[in-house]
């Protein structure tokens, strides 16, 4: 997936689509959700495996669209202004 699909995504995603954007199959996205290994969460909503976007791009280490990216691994809430 291109940064601009990643950023589109709704907030909840179906595994096969989490699978997409980690760069894996959908077989290979089934397997480790059934043996407890997929790399991000997985909630159930209405006995579908749904994946946060959010959980996405913490496990690609990239900032999720609108919020403002940390400088020197600080987080956002820790960054302030000096004058």
């Amino acid at each position: 997936m291109t940064q601009a699909e990643l950023d589109a995504l709704p907030p909840l995603v179906d595994l096969p689509t989490a699978g997409i954007a980690l760069r894996m199959g959908r077989a290979k996205a089934y397997k480790l959700a059934r043996n407890d290994q997929f790399p991000c969460k997985i909630i159930l909503n209405e006995s579908r495996k749904m994946v946060t976007k959010a959980s996405i791009f913490k496990k690609l280490d990239l900032p999720m669209p609108g919020s403002s990216p940390a400088v020197d691994g600080a987080s956002s809430a820790e960054l302030h202004v000096v004058s």
